[in-house]
């Protein structure tokens, strides 16, 4: 069996596990229907795996295409050319992929040669296409394709475009070089809870508080108390975050000094998710995200001396964590453990003993653990002020974060024509809460 048979055969069997997966969800009661935090994971995977296979099933025909088309030209070499039995095609430099990236985004602002053109048809890139997707990884571009590589029709159909003299592309190919920026600025993110939902209408996420109340012991004939659990909700909303415009002349993109096809999507990617990283930790919740800081219950531990020369201590970082329940302590190692900045962590290493000994080992790399229980360094929590909160312990999978859709990133044509320039930019919606502000405890500067 070849290996285009045998990726089809996978990606039908991967659809029909997912679809039983969703299956099973649907045949249960209405209110317990939605999917698991195991089943969304698995079926994430399953998702994953799905469009694996088919972006090597989509190489795999435009691979056979091309050995057609060649077979074809030897055919027709051999019969117009005898003394020529060789394929012309036998000498041909492969095609570079990152060359038809800055071909595609060279188009009508620069000239183009046949070689160029060339190169980016047999990448499988239209110069002429208003869509381009683009794959990186950390070495650069590995794929290139005009339109979507997993719809199986020729333009991809998420691509809005407007007329007059703004006219903008939507750029949804750059999602996977945003979302590898976003990993890099924003590690908050990677320990608490995430969602991604089609609409941006309130999102109310249900809460419930029953530990104050026990069952009872009740005598024979005795009447049964009626004792009601505290319900309530914390509402996600959709706010709008922007990376502000970048500027990239003209000439940079003739010239191609540094990759813009890397460094444009970077640029973007890291403004949005160092955006994303301080409302997570302490944002208002006015304009933007509750932070986790915003929301944490104050453990009560203050840090002793004054705010212009505090005193670290481990114990006030030991009173920190035990002044949450250990329910949340319980917490996946990834999800729970001590969230401070960089400069503090940095003051808590150099403490020492009454014989000038180091607690923390010297020679081991930081941050480490500390009680058994991981550091999370975080250089958009507080280091400093008054009552600032400078540190935070708990479980951070009980924070939640919303995104919108996906990140829509833009090309504006025209809007910077006048000064020699594209503008590019990124827009994204999202929201965060603490739903259980009992799960997280913050540790305070001194008061003055």
């Amino acid at each position: 069996m070849n290996e285009l048979l045998q990726l089809k055969e996978k990606r039908a069997t991967l659809l029909a596990a997912a679809k039983e997966i969703i299956a099973r969800a649907q045949a249960r009661p209405e209110a317990e229907r939605d999917l698991t935090a195991e089943e969304n994971t698995k079926v994430d995977q399953i998702y994953a795996e799905f469009d694996k296979h088919g972006r090597r099933i989509e190489t795999l025909e435009r691979m056979s295409t091309l050995e057609r088309a060649e077979a074809q030209l030897n055919e027709v070499t051999r019969r117009t050319a005898p003394s020529r039995p060789a394929s012309v095609l036998d000498h041909a430099t492969p095609p570079n992929s990152a060359e038809a990236v800055r071909t595609w985004m060279l188009r009508g602002h620069g000239t183009i040669t046949q070689e160029q053109i060339l190169n980016a048809s047999l990448c499988g890139v239209d110069v002429n296409s208003a869509a381009l997707t683009i794959r990186f990884n950390a070495n650069g571009v590995v794929g290139v394709y005009s339109g979507d590589p997993t719809s199986g029709g020729p333009v991809r159909r998420d691509i809005a475009t407007t007329s007059g003299s703004s006219a903008m592309v939507q750029w949804k190919e750059f999602t996977s070089s945003f979302d590898k920026a976003l990993q890099f600025r924003g590690r908050v993110l990677d320990r608490v809870t995430r969602i991604r939902t089609a609409t941006g209408v309130d999102l109310p996420v249900p809460k419930i508080d029953d530990t104050a109340n026990r069952g009872r012991w009740l005598a024979e004939g005795s009447p049964v108390t009626n004792t009601d659990p505290t319900l309530g909700s914390a509402p996600l909303k959709a706010y709008k975050a922007s990376s502000d415009k970048v500027p990239v002349s003209i000439e940079a993109l003739q010239d191609d000094q540094v990759s813009m096809n890397m460094i444009v999507p970077m640029l973007l990617g890291e403004r949005i998710g160092g955006l994303f990283n301080l409302a997570a930790t302490r944002g208002a919740g006015t304009t933007e995200p509750t932070g986790i800081f915003t929301d944490a219950t104050a453990s009560g531990v203050v840090l002793a001396g004054t705010n212009a020369s505090p005193t670290y201590t481990w114990d006030s970082f030991l009173d920190l964590k035990y002044s949450v329940d250990p329910a949340y302590r319980e917490a996946p190692a990834e999800k729970r453990g001590f969230m401070l900045s960089d400069t503090v962590f940095g003051k808590l290493r150099k403490l020492k003993d009454s014989q000038n000994r180091y607690y923390a080992d010297p020679f081991q790399p930081g941050p480490g653990t500390f009680d058994g229980d991981p550091i999370f360094l975080n250089n958009d929590v507080l280091a400093t002020g008054v009552n600032a909160k400078v540190a935070a312990y708990g479980d951070y999978s009980r924070y939640w974060w919303r995104d919108v859709q996906e990140v829509t990133f833009y090309r504006l044509n025209e809007v910077g024509m006048l000064n020699g320039q594209v503008v590019f930019l990124a827009f994204a919606r999202a929201d965060g809460r603490l739903i259980n502000t009992s799960a997280v405890k913050t540790l305070a500067n001194p008061a003055s």
